[in-house]
């Protein structure tokens, strides 16, 4: 049939845009992740995160999740979990932001690597797949560093080398040539619960009475809160880096352990951790940054050793430098004061 004429025109004009896609459905599908400067905080997409060590503790995660229901950053309701942040998207608000830093990938993507919480944002991913809402999932992320002007082979290999992202698989191979792209390439690390677990913990202005923790540690952790209004002339230190360097170390001298058999507390895990300090002692293993109790004994007995050891200065501080694994970072990419 052959179309002439005004009616032919308007006819084909209409099948034309009957045939184009809903501009405003194609804006609605297609989501971006935003390019953030260094000190901002936002919600970013979990795919859009990526982690920056190779092992996790499954127990840890069970933890933080207990963690977030207590602060009410999820709901259960209808046999159905409700997450209560970034519109139903995340179980933590943005006063949680985990540190970030901005890089490109292969692509030349946006992406940003976590340098701590990892297990935080391993027990929001967990909820957010309880949740159905894995695909839209969220995480409060605060910028601390911008390594996008590096290749992504090169930033890898910086992170590694600067104590910013720990490479070493629980096979005990060293990833800095495969880095992790997604939190499905972690693997669970039993050794790292016990690390953690064995551990006296404070900061925050807390006094020794107030640290919580293991009743009989072989080390003190001083915590800082995820955004430490104090400064330092590069990173503080990651705990949760230096937790995975004592895992790693005890398993390299034929150290187990098993929650199950040796628990938490009690006479089994009391010699578990006598174990673990008598490897860590030896000058060999010695550990810069792990804060290892001198002589043993309930938490109660040992407090004057403990407010030594939070006392120790930090790394990168001007003055001695006791027990810093960090070497100099450049001043391009000190972490400038926050305006949060």
């Amino acid at each position: 049939m052959k179309i002439t004429g005004l009616y032919g025109l308007l006819l084909i004009g209409s099948t034309l845009w009957a045939k184009m896609p809903d501009k405003n459905i194609v804006l609605m599908k297609q989501v971006y992740t935003p390019d953030l400067k260094v000190g901002e905080v936002a919600y970013v997409r979990l795919q859009d995160l990526v982690p920056g060590q190779m092992r996790y503790s499954q127990r840890n995660i069970d933890l933080k999740i207990n963690s977030a229901k207590r602060a009410q950053g999820f709901i259960e309701k209808d046999n159905k979990i409700v997450l209560q942040y970034d519109e139903g998207k995340s179980a933590f608000a943005e006063k949680f932001a985990v540190p970030v830093m901005k890089i490109k990938d292969e692509q030349g993507a946006i992406k940003y690597v976590l340098k701590d919480a990892h297990h935080h944002t391993l027990a929001n991913r967990a909820l957010a797949q309880k949740a159905g809402m894995i695909n839209q999932a969220t995480m409060p992320v605060k910028v601390k560093n911008d390594f996008s002007s590096m290749s992504y082979k090169d930033f890898w290999k910086y992170a590694y080398d600067n104590h910013l992202a720990d490479l070493k698989g629980v096979d005990g191979k060293l990833y800095v040539n495969n880095p992790p792209k997604s939190f499905d390439d972690m693997k669970d690390d039993p050794m790292r619960y016990f690390v953690t677990i064995a551990a006296r913990k404070g900061g925050n202005g807390q006094t020794i009475e107030e640290s919580f923790g293991a009743d009989y540690p072989f080390w003190y952790k001083r915590l800082a809160s995820f955004n430490d209004p104090e400064k330092y002339p590069g990173d503080i230190i990651n705990a949760q880096m230096v937790e995975n360097i004592v895992s790693q170390k005890l398993i390299d001298n034929g150290f187990t352990y098993n929650y199950d058999v040796h628990g938490d507390k009690g006479p089994r895990f009391e010699e578990k951790v006598r174990e673990a300090h008598a490897i860590l002692s030896k000058r060999r293993n010695r550990i810069r940054g792990l804060r290892l109790v001198k002589k043993l004994g309930h938490f109660s007995e040992i407090k004057d050793q403990l407010r030594d050891l939070a006392a120790q200065s930090d790394p990168l501080k001007k003055g001695p430098k006791p027990y810093s694994p960090y070497p100099y970072i450049p001043p391009k990419y000190i972490t400038p004061p926050s305006p949060i």
